[in-house]
């Protein structure tokens, strides 16, 4: 259905308006009436009609005003004038804008109907156009992406050894300056997944801010190209260089276009790296990679929205030697420990060595990268490591590219490498215990008969003075107590809810000899077997 807005400040007309024709039968809508010019300008910038109905003579704006601040906004309806005889001229004046007609007053059904059938058919023939154009397009940027994709993601670079007839035939790409330069518009969505999936949120707003980059820069270039890339938007540009500054201000602009998505993602934030220019296709792994070196400049200047990377004067990588030996052996030693707190101590100290270097983006990335690969080398010491904790350490490295301020980065590491090690020591625990477990299980099952420690300790696979101790330490008590306490509370079980005898009660948990039952049940209970029946049966 085609949305209609009618704009009148008699409320007469607009009902006259309203129902002089079937809407419904012409695929239209009326969502709004309004009775002046700034009201009608409001309601078209925010429910964006396809087509407005409006008096040439109104307060606030009239007819022609409001069809130039329309236009201004960058909004194109079909604009229908109502006038007068006496504006005649004055309609023509608004005709020469784009208005689409005019109907003079007193207002007439086949007048309308016609001026509405005009649009409907213009509107059939644009859409026809536009798809046929779309589809071309699409064809032709799925073309251009290709390159992107075959170099960068699928790292062919066999389409270098291409002749440039047949590179421009495969890609559609050409390269008429020598001023190309490749653009990352990354997209930091304020949070770590450790499934490494793009959120609904960014997949949704990606090709949108794809789309829209595009059109900011595809005035000033000669060639432009485009992909998605995880989180980032990878592009590619061919221009003169005295387009430089309009690119820069395009981009810029598109700092304002992200608030418009804060609704969908409240913590999303955006930031472009930008190469410095290249004059060859082979050239083109290398920018990117430049690209997002730029971008790792974030990290220093956090206030900035684009980052070129030919700002930025290149020192000696001295953050790629921060990870010593003996700092190497020291993180290492307090994973095997699974020593979390210290683990977390040590990686403190190295941030704010590497904060010290932020200057040195490539170093940066790279001493982030060795930190990451050693944690999860020193996790390699633990054996049947469940899953979830070995994608949460691997997680950490692609967090450099998630995150966008150096100390989230930090919190982000730290607090990932101590909640796997607590994770690691809860579950060597749970290992440690689990013979306990089996034992304690087989006890309660044979408690009744004639079990030893000997006879435990084989079954869950010790020998017996090592299970002797680890019995001990892991529930406090000595084998033949825990075996006693268990018997005890089974037989005073039996001696409150049945009519055993003693005796009975005594075979039933473990012990024929009923003087040693009767001795060793007092000594526990402080109440013979038949007073505690007496008491509590």
């Amino acid at each position: 259905m085609l949305k209609v807005l009618i704009a009148d400040d008699e409320v007469k007309v607009i009902q006259l308006i309203e129902h002089l024709v079937d809407w419904s039968s012409f695929g239209m809508e009326i969502i709004g009436r309004v009775h002046d010019g700034e009201k009608a300008l409001e309601m078209i910038c925010f429910l964006k009609p396809d087509v407005v109905i409006t008096d040439i003579r109104m307060p606030g704006l009239i007819g022609i005003e409001l069809v130039q601040k329309t236009q201004e906004a960058g909004l194109h309806p079909f604009f229908v004038m109502i006038s007068g005889y006496s504006e005649f001229e004055y309609a023509q004046k608004a005709i020469q804008l784009g208005v689409e007609d005019y109907l003079l007053k007193p207002l007439w059904k086949k007048d309308l109907e016609a001026v509405l059938l005009k649009i409907l058919e213009k509107r059939r023939v644009e859409t026809e156009t536009s798809e046929a154009l779309g589809a071309l397009t699409k064809t032709t940027k799925q073309a251009k992406s290709k390159l992107l994709t075959d170099v960068l993601v699928n790292q062919d670079l066999t389409v270098f050894d291409l002749t440039q007839e047949n590179f421009y035939e495969r890609y559609g790409f050409h390269f008429p300056d020598s001023y190309t330069e490749c653009i990352v518009t990354h997209l930091f969505p304020g949070a770590v997944h450790g499934s490494g999936a793009i959120s609904n949120d960014l997949r949704f707003i990606l090709p949108k801010m794809e789309e829209l980059e595009e059109t900011r820069l595809q005035p000033f270039c000669k060639e432009i190209i485009s992909t998605v890339r995880h989180n980032e938007i990878i592009t590619l540009i061919n221009h003169e260089d005295a387009h430089k500054a309009h690119i820069l201000e395009a981009l810029n602009k598109l700092k304002i276009s992200v608030l418009n998505y804060r609704s969908i993602s409240p913590d999303l934030r955006i930031a472009i790296g930008v190469s410095k220019p290249v004059s060859s296709i082979r050239q083109i792994p290398s920018a990117y990679l430049d690209a997002k070196q730029a971008l790792a400049r974030r990290f220093l200047d956090e206030d900035r929205f684009v980052f070129l990377s030919e700002d930025y004067f290149r020192t000696e990588d001295a953050a790629k030697n921060l990870l010593t030996p003996n700092a190497r052996k020291a993180l290492l030693t307090r994973i095997e420990l699974m020593d979390a707190d210290g683990y977390a101590s040590l990686a403190k100290e190295h941030f704010a060595l590497l904060k010290e270097h932020l200057k040195e983006t490539g170093g940066l990335r790279d001493s982030y990268k060795e930190l990451c690969e050693l944690f999860l080398f020193g996790l390699r010491v633990f054996e049947d490591l469940p899953s979830e904790l070995t994608a949460s350490a691997a997680a950490l490295e692609p967090a450099f590219d998630l995150v966008y301020t150096f100390s989230d980065l930090k919190a982000y590491y730290i607090d990932t490498c101590r909640n796997v090690l607590l994770r690691c020591a809860d579950e060597k625990k749970a290992m440690e215990d689990k013979p306990i477990r089996q034992a304690k299980q087989f006890i309660q099952e044979h408690y009744s008969e004639a079990i030893s420690l000997e006879t435990v300790s084989s079954e869950v696979g010790f020998n017996p003075a090592y299970f002797s101790t680890v019995f001990k330490k892991s529930t406090g008590q000595n084998f033949m107590d825990y075996i006693k306490e268990i018997r005890i509370e089974h037989a005073k079980d039996l001696l409150a809810r049945t009519h055993m005898d003693v005796a009975a009660v005594a075979q039933a948990v473990g012990y024929t000899d009923i003087k040693y039952f009767t001795k060793l049940f007092r000594k526990t209970t402080s109440l013979t077997p038949t007073d505690y029946r007496k008491l509590y049966g």
